[in-house]
């Protein structure tokens, strides 16, 4: 009898120190892979931010160029603007000169012609030549007046018409003025034209580059992924040679099993009386809101909310198969958990899922991380959960959280 017991000891020792040497094998391996995901998925991060960097310094200076061009144009229009004014008031000036030149030719050839004639309409004629009828005795007096009153009157239409000539000159160099300012307000209205295509054109090539680097960050989050779920396969075939090859000793296994779960990279949570693990982990507070009016009063709470720290460890209440993982406007991120025991488990509004659909897990196992996600954003993060015993309706899980998680 003691002899069977000596012998049965030296097995279950060589498979202890089986398990253990594998368990810590793989936990090398797999701490190896997951300690470089974070330094892998870190660098894209880093070179997103200096893209962003870049894309706003460009962006500034463009503005900067397409503010400085539109200044330009707006002072080039105000010059047009006061050319075309003094062009029109030149216009209107010269008009007024040729009018006043006109006027004063036809009075002069009038007054010579009547007088020569001797005809007379009284006063008028002689004074408008500064003259008097007692002065004036015969034509040759009135041709006399006539005379010394039209060289005057030659005299200022020549002053008006030198003054004429100077209104067009100036004139002539006011349209050139304004041709010069239209060219130039049309050639920066294309400089700007294009300074904004090469704005946009940047603008576009650079939310191109940062749309790639943005699914090279994806696709290496996406392999850094992989390798977390290939060292959890890796881990789980771990624990299950460690558990076989300690099968013959319950000593043995159950040291086996101590070694498997040193390999595993999910948290597990404490087991209460009943066997199973508070869903959330602490610090956690949450009361019996069964039945409460959601919704402005239209339906009625059918679980309990469990509130805890933002991204915090999210366990499996018992041990089962994840049925479901899918996001709903409402429910936000959720899963649903078949557990062995035939009763479905819901939690609601998380922050994202650590376990897969199909995958079996053990009560403790870590599936999720505490969030606001769906109609809860905003509010503080918690766990909406749900009890539906027999995968039927729901009933209050209050008293079933109470005495699982104190």
């Amino acid at each position: 009898m003691l002899s069977d017991r000596r012998s049965s000891g030296n097995g279950a020792g060589r498979a202890w120190w089986h398990a253990r040497a594998l368990a810590a094998f793989l936990a090398l391996v797999t701490g190896a892979v997951l300690a470089a995901s974070p330094v892998v998925a870190q660098e894209p991060d880093e070179a997103l931010r200096e893209q962003l960097d870049e894309v706003v310094r460009e962006r500034e200076a463009a503005d900067a160029e397409l503010a400085e061009a539109t200044a330009r144009l707006d002072d080039l229009a105000a010059r047009q603007g006061r050319a075309q004014e003094q062009s029109e008031q030149l216009e209107r000036e010269i008009t007024r000169l040729q009018d006043a030149l006109r006027a004063s030719r036809a009075a002069i050839d009038t007054y010579a012609r009547e007088l020569y004639r001797g005809r007379t309409a009284g006063s008028d004629w002689l004074e408008a030549f500064g003259a008097q009828p007692q002065d004036v005795g015969d034509r040759s007096h009135y041709l006399s007046a006539v005379a010394r009153d039209e060289q005057a009157a030659v005299e200022r239409a020549a002053a008006a018409e030198a003054d004429l000539t100077v209104r067009q000159r100036e004139a002539a160099a006011v349209a050139d003025e304004l041709a010069r300012l239209e060219r130039e307000a049309r050639d920066s209205a294309v400089e700007l034209e294009e300074r904004l295509a090469e704005a946009g054109d940047a603008e576009r090539g650079l939310r191109d580059e940062l749309r790639r680097r943005e699914e090279e960050a994806r696709r290496l989050a996406a392999e850094a992924e992989a390798r977390r779920q290939e060292a959890e396969r890796a881990a789980a075939a771990a624990r299950e040679r460690a558990e076989a090859a300690a099968r013959d000793d319950e000593d043995a296994a159950d040291d086996a099993q101590d070694a498997a779960d040193e390999v595993r990279d999910v948290a597990v949570g404490p087991p209460a009386a009943n066997g199973m693990v508070c869903p959330q982990d602490n610090p956690r507070r949450f009361t019996d809101t069964w039945g409460a009016p959601r919704g402005g009063g239209t339906r009625s709470h059918q679980g309990t909310d469990i509130f805890g720290e933002r991204g915090g460890d999210v366990f499996a209440i018992t041990d089962g198969t994840i049925r479901r993982l899918s996001n709903g406007s409402t429910s936000g991120l959720y899963l649903t958990l078949r557990g062995d025991d035939g009763h479905d488990y819901y939690y609601m509004h998380l922050q994202d899922f650590v376990a897969s659909q199909g995958e079996r897990v053990a009560a403790g196992d870590l599936i999720a991380h505490n969030g606001d996600t769906g109609n809860a954003r905003g509010t503080t993060p918690h766990i909406h959960f749900e009890y539906h015993p027999g995968g039927g309706g729901a009933v209050n899980p209050y008293p079933l959280l109470r005495a699982t998680c104190g």
